[in-house]
């Protein structure tokens, strides 16, 4: 939102200045372009969570071949990774809270990197299978601390716009899977497939040291000063004191506790228990297609609706908490 007012020159010339309201605050300065960096380095995770989740389906034929898979066990490989994602986004949310965003994002980088690398030189289905469940847990990581991280560093504004950053970002990872899959095809070359990972792993591990903490974490742990200095990178010195207020003033207005939102009513159960069912039925159905493209297809059909399960249950303890959060600025 801009506003432009006029001054006037010693030639009595009207002079055009561009001012700017950025959550509801007047400033001569735009927010600063940092913020999209720290967005797309933090946006990073979703990109491997989709990469991996594609790589794990697409790679399975040549798996297959190479470790001689029986049917039960070519379920095994596509199925574990969103087994291990629910259990990461379940422990997500903690773990943020505990650590503050950016902090839990590096363990997510760490185990991708671990996952990928295990994955492209493991000699049997043990090792390959410990290597998913580990991308697992930090595709599940990523999932629920990714948008919290993008909602808290952005300018009311602009919140909308970084949320579907994470999500586009999700569609880039399962899109370039599929051109790693067209490249390594011809030679069965899977290893390579889980191991072009390992480049936006390194990426995303190196970025995030330029990445600053949240400042909704900061400010709620008491951190008032590295919530004002993260405020001043974004919105320019001259205004950080008056963010930090608002800050302050929504948090006041958060209880202190807040309970899970009835987790088990209306909608919220409604979709757990669809999800679930969906994502079992996914699996049992290739049970009984020795087919490999019908194993494919079922058990792709169980990880896109274990990954609805998975957001929410992840972040369903945290609704009321992200609402008061993005109530914060007036839009």
């Amino acid at each position: 939102m801009t506003a432009t007012v006029h001054r006037t020159s010693r030639a009595h010339r009207p002079v055009p200045v561009r001012r700017v309201v950025t959550n509801g605050v007047v400033t001569d300065e735009p927010p600063s372009r940092r913020i999209w960096l720290w967005a797309g380095i933090a946006a990073l995770a979703s990109f491997l969570f989709g990469y991996f989740s594609a790589v794990a389906a697409v790679a399975q034929l040549f798996i297959t071949d190479e470790l001689r898979l029986g049917t039960i066990e070519q379920v095994a490989v596509v199925a574990v990774l969103p087994v291990g994602a629910v259990v990461g986004a379940l422990g997500g949310g903690r773990l943020g809270d505990r650590v503050g965003p950016r902090r839990a994002l590096l363990p997510a980088a760490a185990l991708f990197l671990v996952g990928g690398l295990l994955a492209a030189v493991t000699p049997d289905l043990g090792i390959l299978l410990a290597a998913l469940l580990i991308q697992g847990l930090g595709a599940g990581l990523g999932a629920v601390t990714v948008p919290r991280y993008l909602s808290e560093i952005a300018p009311a504004e602009r919140r909308r716009e970084l949320l579907v950053l994470g999500q586009v970002m999700f569609l880039t990872g399962l899109v370039s899977a599929y051109v790693a899959h067209l490249l390594c095809a011809p030679d069965s070359a899977w290893r390579w497939m889980f191991g072009l990972g390992l480049a936006p792993g390194l990426l995303l591990l190196a970025g995030l040291a330029v990445v600053p903490e949240s400042p909704v974490w900061l400010e709620g742990r008491g951190r008032l000063r590295a919530a004002r200095r993260v405020l001043a990178r974004e919105f320019g010195d001259s205004t950080a004191d008056i963010h930090l207020f608002r800050l302050q003033q929504a948090r006041r207005g958060v209880p202190q506790s807040i309970a899970p939102q009835r987790i088990s009513a209306g909608t919220t159960r409604a979709l757990l228990t669809v999800g679930v069912m969906l994502a079992v039925a996914g699996v049992l159905f290739t049970l009984h297609s020795p087919e490999a493209c019908l194993i494919t297809l079922g058990s792709l059909t169980g990880l896109v609706f274990a990954q609805y399960w998975m957001f929410g249950a992840g972040l369903i303890r945290e609704r009321a908490k992200v609402r008061q959060v993005f109530r914060r600025y007036p839009r």
